[in-house]
This record gives C-alpha cells, sequence and structure tokens, in this order.
C-alpha cells in the first residue's frame, strides 16, 4: 500500500509539473547563424594563393571545419562599416552604406584603423602563407571583393527568410526566398545584427529601387558557395585527382556537387547555357588536339574564345581560378580576338547547319524531280 501511494504522488507531482509546463510561455529556439568566429586549435591554417582570386589549402580535408569563405564572410559582417559620409559628384554631403569591399576603406576609426585594415589583420590571424606575401595580399584583395559582394547579396533573401520564419511563422526554403520581395517596411523589420541601423535603411531603399531581373535559365552554381578551387580539393580527396580537373569541377558546381555519381562524374546540368558552356569547349578542345584532347590540361585560351572573350570582365569557365593576364596577352600575340559573342557564335552555327540542310534538300528535290521525269 505504501508503494502504491508513492506511485500515486509522483503521478500527482508530475501531473502538476506538467501544468506548470504548460503554463510557461515556451522558449524561442534559438536561430543558428554564421555570425561567430571560430578559430583554429592548431595554429595558423596555411594556405596558397592560386589564380587572380582564390586559395588553396596547403594541407586540405574535408572534415576542417575552419573554411575560408564562411571564416571571411563572419569577419566582413563583424566589421562592416557604418552609415559612411562622403560626397557626390557636385560637392554634396550624401549618407551611404558599404556596397563593396572598396566602402570598408572609406572611414577611419578612433584607432585609426579602417574596417579594411581590420578585416585583413583578423584573416591573417587566422590563415597564413609561407611564400608569395605579395601574391596573396593581392589576391585576397580580389578574394574580398567576391565574398563581400555575396555577403550583401545574401543578405535580402536572408531577411525574406527571417520575415516569413519569425514574423508570419510560415518558414520557406531558400529557392523561394530568394524569388520573394518583400516592401521596405518588412524588409527593416528584418535588419540583421551585424548592420547598423542607418546603414540598413539605406540597403532597403536601394533593394527597393533596384529592378529585379528574372533569369529562368541561370547559369548559378547549385549547393552552395563553395569557390572553384575548393571544390577541386574537394574533389581530388573524396574521389580522386582524376575527377579535380578543372571542367569536371566546373560541371559538378553547376549540377550541384551532391548529385555526383560514385566515380565523381558531374550529374545532369540543369542550365542549358551552362551545359552549351561546356559543350563549346569541348568540341573547340577537339578541335585543337584531335588525338588527346581529352588528355589536355585547362586551355584558358579556349574559355575566353567560347565566351566572346571576356564577357563582364569574367572568364566564361575557370574564371578566378586561372590568371586572366597571360591569356589576355596570349590573345593579344596571336592577333586574334573574337569578334563577337558564344551566343552569335551559336546562331551562327545553327545558321550554317541550316544552309546545309537547305543545299541537301533542294540536291534531293532536284533528284526526285529529274527521276520523276524520265
Amino acid at each position: 500500500m505504501q508503494s502504491f501511494n508513492h506511485r500515486m504522488d509522483k503521478q500527482a507531482r508530475a501531473i502538476e509539473a506538467l501544468n506548470d509546463f504548460e503554463g510557461q510561455v515556451p522558449e524561442q529556439k534559438k536561430i543558428r547563424g554564421r555570425n561567430k568566429l571560430h578559430r583554429p586549435h592548431n595554429g595558423q591554417i596555411a594556405i596558397i594563393p592560386e589564380g587572380d582570386s582564390q586559395f588553396r589549402y596547403a594541407k586540405y580535408s574535408i572534415d576542417d571545419k575552419m573554411k575560408k569563405g564562411p571564416i571571411l564572410g563572419v569577419i566582413l559582417k563583424q566589421e562592416y562599416p557604418p552609415i559612411i559620409e562622403g560626397t557626390d559628384r557636385d560637392g554634396q554631403p550624401i549618407l551611404y552604406h558599404a556596397r563593396n569591399w572598396s566602402h570598408y576603406s572609406h572611414t577611419v576609426r578612433d584607432d585609426g584603423q579602417t574596417p579594411a585594415d581590420c578585416v585583413k589583420a583578423e584573416f591573417w590571424s587566422i590563415y597564413s602563407v609561407q611564400e608569395l606575401e605579395d601574391e596573396a595580399d593581392r589576391v585576397f584583395e580580389k578574394y574580398a571583393h567576391t565574398q563581400c559582394k555575396n555577403m550583401l547579396y545574401q543578405a535580402r533573401p536572408a531577411a525574406v527568410k527571417y520575415y516569413y520564419r519569425e514574423i508570419i511563422k510560415s518558414p520557406i526554403p531558400d529557392e523561394l526566398a530568394c524569388a520573394k520581395l518583400l516592401n521596405f517596411q518588412q524588409y527593416m523589420r528584418c535588419k540583421p545584427d551585424w548592420i547598423t541601423e542607418a546603414a540598413w535603411e539605406s540597403i532597403c531603399k536601394k533593394i527597393r529601387q533596384e529592378s529585379r531581373k528574372k533569369n529562368p535559365d541561370g547559369a548559378q552554381n547549385r549547393g552552395g558557395s563553395r569557390p572553384l578551387v575548393e571544390t577541386q580539393q574537394y574533389l581530388e580527396a573524396k574521389y580522386g585527382p582524376g575527377q579535380a580537373n578543372i571542367i569536371n569541377t566546373y560541371c559538378c558546381m553547376k549540377s550541384g556537387v551532391k548529385n555526383c555519381d560514385s566515380s565523381g562524374n558531374a550529374g545532369p546540368i540543369p542550365s542549358q547555357r551552362a551545359q552549351q558552356l561546356v559543350n563549346d569547349y569541348n568540341d573547340a578542345l577537339q578541335e585543337k588536339y584531335p588525338d588527346n584532347w581529352q588528355e589536355q590540361p585547362f586551355d584558358g585560351r579556349i574559355a575566353y574564345d567560347i565566351g566572346g572573350g571576356l564577357s563582364h570582365g569574367r572568364l566564361a569557365i575557370g574564371n578566378g581560378a586561372v590568371k586572366k593576364a597571360s591569356i589576355i596577352d596570349a590573345a593579344k600575340a596571336s592577333e586574334t580576338r573574337p569578334s563577337n559573342s558564344r551566343s552569335f557564335q551559336n546562331l551562327f552555327r545553327r545558321y550554317e547547319e541550316q544552309v546545309e540542310n537547305n543545299r541537301r534538300l533542294t540536291q534531293q528535290n532536284a533528284a526526285l524531280t529529274h527521276k520523276m521525269q524520265l
């Protein structure tokens, strides 16, 4: 009997505790973010500058969480400048937010350092280069420019996701968040914690002013923002060096690295534009090296030609992972430059195919007419 009463007491206390719990306001779940800076446990991480704007890890590990892209993104957020005071072309005072990496040098703090100085000091306290310090500084400037651009681009869809998750209480996936647009007041309710109120207001006004261009066949990378050189190292570590060439890496980035087969070959590329680039490159490479075109290293000159030069200052394939200066010099030395864009080249090729088809049909019709007259 005593044991029974003991169980009843426990049950009563459990019911009482449950009622107390239900009467409490549930604690809000913490939202995970990438605003916390982590440091390596075993000293600095050695990296090597490569191409125009990327770095290669001296010792790469798939499981290593200290990836330089997210780390630099956190540093850029921590050092993001407040609203900047400047003047327009007429000399009138204006206020503007930092829209790119160069704006990190437009303001000086009380200690005499610019936000750009702080970003560099923080980054090079985590990473190191054994040699090529000047080259590393040059590459870092372009790498920081790219990461800053990506960070500000992600601020808008991140605000949309926050609005639907925290305010409407109806979370939406990343793909839908990128396509959604909020009004100015809704954006203002979703200010990130790393941006000041005045800077976020300026960003929101800029977002509403810019017209959004829809591209149903965009050639954007799928499955993350891992740069090409780092994706090469990932493929090499997981599938072997044979799958880490630039073309297969490019295809994997466009199809999604998670969609690779068991051998590390890229899956289907959804973008017709990206697939056509790969087809044009392989056709040109096979024409240039008919006997062993599959064994050739990446040919930057072909990438230059199939893109009609440097469209928007970028190589069609391998941009950032190779040095464009040598490719441009080679193009100038040969005294030939692509006089038309890739789309025009494709159009002209289809025109030639149509002319050939018309010629063949004309011959067939003439042969049939001659046969009927006999």
